[in-house]
């Protein structure tokens, strides 16, 4: 066995957070002003992280506690994608930067869009040139107009920093007022005056969205509902189509409470899944776990999810693996998508909960891919033995893609049990047999058996291994999973004291973190 090495790497954060201080949950704080956890909605409040399994895969071989084996070539422990808040977040963009690591720390942005706006109405006027103030508003005013972007308004707090901190003044007394007394009457007034005077549409467009919060729990909500209107009005002609889509669901909700109004709550509700949907497949960012949790919830009885839903989450609900019929059911690809999201950031458990969700709307193959998906959840969780019983029916199907990616499952769940010639032996067995077809993730299992090379002393073979799946990352413009493996190349050369090789390794991940991001 060779000299034992630490494989590090910088995971993408959960995009499964709580709501945004602009982008305000309407859901059951809206009935009524004394709800008692409307403070924490007003403030942004972060979802906790949920308790992680308590028991541990017991490994043999010391050096493969620093791997998780399940081709994602991280490192085992608190994963860096749990759930954060405003604070850690910002200190890992911090980081990033400092490293010019730009592409991982857009990454980090775009997966933590609550969180990243959250940041960004708590420092906006405080410290407006910043530069993780600047790379978040970049980031967050793609796709909108100039006028109505988060880049115009850090400008006018640099302009005019007065009315800007006359702005952040009101905006806070109005929500506090709301969050403590249930009514802000005084403040509104106030809140008002102080968005004219700043000017700029985003301002207004927040403004106007919190204000028909208020409406909404002094029970007039009509009044909420107009207000709401214009907010979509303003935000439309500027282009903030994501903002648009949370307006609009807004619009569904609070039509839920009203007597009357002027759009049904179902057409409210479609169209903001329809917007939603436009501008993800717009910036082809990772699912907003919360907006697509929050519309299931407030779906009107009796009305389907639009094509648009199926269509623009097709190729998130594939990447946790599994290969469905085109027929699938709009909700298994929904919870699919869902599931995947929370997987690759880092929250196995909330992902397995998904999962079993979309296993209610599966049939045949498609009910044996997400077998195969869950049990990779419950492998990260160290539940070994339940994994591979998930596994039995799937090893024995008559479809070659689903027993072959099910055996590599298996595989790679062994190794990160310690059980390397088990583990070895299955991801070699179902690569050999599928030599000539592929599965969604079969560079996942080449992957995890160029790890379990390196583990066992093979370096020479692993690194040819490793350079290969890379390759493969590089083909389908995985630029993800392409600086993982490089990151985990990198620390081996140091380690193995091959400077040349290590520096052309460095300049690669370089270059890779620079070209990736373009605004």
């Amino acid at each position: 066995m060779k000299q034992a090495f630490s494989l590090q790497v910088c995971c993408l954060i959960s995009t499964l957070l709580a709501c945004g201080c602009s982008v305000v949950q309407w859901s059951d704080p809206l009935t009524a002003a004394r709800v008692r956890n409307f403070d924490g909605l007003l403030q942004g409040e972060q979802s906790k992280t949920d308790p992680k399994s308590s028991s541990e895969p017991q490994i043999a071989n010391p050096p493969a506690k620093t791997i998780r084996f399940d081709g994602q070539e991280t490192v085992l422990g608190i994963s860096e994608d749990s759930q954060i808040d405003a604070e850690q977040f910002f200190a890992r963009l911090t980081d990033h930067l400092s490293q010019q690591k730009y592409f991982t720390a857009k990454q980090l942005v775009e997966r933590n869009t609550d969180t990243a706006e959250s940041v960004l109405w708590q420092r906006w006027c405080l410290e407006p040139n910043a530069a993780q103030i600047r790379f978040i508003g970049k980031i967050l005013s793609q796709n909108v107009s100039a006028d109505a972007s988060w880049t115009a308004m850090l400008d006018a707090a640099v302009n005019n920093p007065l009315a800007a901190k006359k702005y952040r003044t009101a905006r806070n007394a109005f929500r506090s007022a709301l969050s403590s007394n249930g009514s802000a009457h005084g403040e509104a007034e106030q809140f008002r005056t102080a968005s004219q005077e700043l000017n700029q549409k985003l301002a207004v467009v927040d403004t106007l969205h919190l204000l028909a919060i208020g409406e909404s729990i002094a029970q007039r909500h009509v009044w909420a509902e107009s207000l709401l209107l214009q907010a979509i009005e303003i935000a439309e002609q500027n282009q903030d189509t994501l903002r648009v889509a949370e307006l609009w669901l807004a619009v569904a909700t609070n039509g839920l409470h009203a007597e009357s109004g002027s759009t049904s709550p179902a057409d409210a509700w479609k169209t903001a899944v329809v917007k939603h949907c436009e501008a993800q497949i717009a910036s082809g960012r990772s699912p907003n776990v919360r907006f697509w949790t929050s519309a299931d919830q407030h779906r009107p009885e009796g009305v389907a999810w639009p094509n648009e839903a199926r269509q623009a989450l097709w190729s998130f609900a594939t990447k946790s693996g599994c290969e469905f019929k085109n027929d699938a059911p709009a909700e298994l690809v929904i919870w699919s998508a869902i599931g995947s999201a929370q997987q690759s950031s880092g929250n196995p458990q909330l992902a397995l909960v998904n999962f079993k969700k979309a296993e209610r709307f599966a049939a045949g193959d498609n009910t044996l891919w997400l077998r195969i998906a869950q049990s990779e959840c419950l492998a990260t969780l160290g539940q070994i033995h339940a994994a591979a019983a998930l596994l039995s029916e799937p090893m024995a199907s008559e479809n070659a893609a689903v027993a072959s990616a099910a055996n590599a499952t298996l595989g790679s769940a062994k190794l990160q049990a310690g059980a390397f010639q088990q583990g070895m032996h299955l991801l070699n067995k179902a690569l050999i047999e599928s030599a000539t077809r592929t599965w969604p993730k079969k560079p996942s299992a080449e992957a995890d058996l160029a790890l379990a090379k390196l583990i066992v002393g093979e370096t020479d073979e692993g690194l040819k291994s490793l350079h290969a799946v890379q390759q493969s990352f590089l083909n389908d413009k995985d630029l993800v999973a392409l600086l993982q493996s490089l990151e985990n190349e990198k620390r081996l050369l140091e380690l193995e004291k091959k400077p040349v090789e290590l520096q052309a390794v460095q300049q690669r991940i370089v270059q890779l973190e620079t070209s990736g991001v373009s605004f």
